[in-house]
């Protein structure tokens, strides 16, 4: 009977192999959190251009309600009615409230980019995390299609939860039969039963 053993893979070899694994995972997260950043500058400058004048789509509106501290997803989808390929990049603008606070909201946007063909529809989805110190209030802002001539509205309503009252509860009177007594004499407690019979 003959065995056959390989030759044991070399230390030299295997760690060669792990350092090019962990350089190819920090290339990946580098270019994920880059674009995560430009992601950031590209929704709080929107059109860049000094006169710039953007009219949202009339008629189609995102709308969410969520509450301060909470995360809420919104869902759009971008049809492409043009002859040729065409790259669609959603970002969401500052939002503002009739207050006149403004937030910048913290948009992750899921693909980053739509690479759409003639005659196409995709679909992206935006998580945007709700500040806890966030007052309440109606905010309104466009979601940006860089790429596409329109904008969507956006309509998040903040609302915090009505705290539940606390319903009182009353106990009921405890019944105390009080007996007083007199020197030589004792007057006993009697219970009146319905109907006029004592016991």
């Amino acid at each position: 009977m003959v065995h056959i053993v390989t030759d044991p893979p070399s230390e030299t070899g295997g760690a060669a192999q792990q350092l090019l694994r962990l350089q190819n995972d920090f290339h990946a997260r580098l270019a994920v959190e880059t674009m995560h950043y430009l992601r950031g500058l590209q929704s709080a400058l929107g059109p860049a251009a000094p006169g710039t004048v953007l009219v949202p789509r009339r008629g189609a509106t995102l709308r969410a309600t969520a509450e301060p501290g909470t995360q809420v997803r919104l869902h759009v989808e971008v049809a492409n009615a043009q002859a040729v390929h065409c790259v669609v990049s959603p970002a969401l603008s500052p939002l503002v409230a009739a207050s006149g606070v403004t937030w910048f909201a913290a948009a992750n946007v899921d693909p980053p980019y739509l690479l759409i063909a003639p005659g196409e529809t995709e679909a992206a989805a935006l998580d945007i995390a709700v500040p806890a110190a966030l007052p309440t209030g109606d905010y309104r802002g466009v979601l940006l299609m860089h790429g596409a001539p329109d904008g969507v509205p956006v309509t998040i309503r903040v609302a915090s939860t009505p705290a539940k009252k606390a319903v009182a509860t009353k106990r009921p009177a405890k019944a105390s039969a009080a007996v007083r007594k007199t020197p030589g004499t004792a007057r006993k407690a009697t219970a009146r039963r319905p109907g006029g019979t004592t016991s």
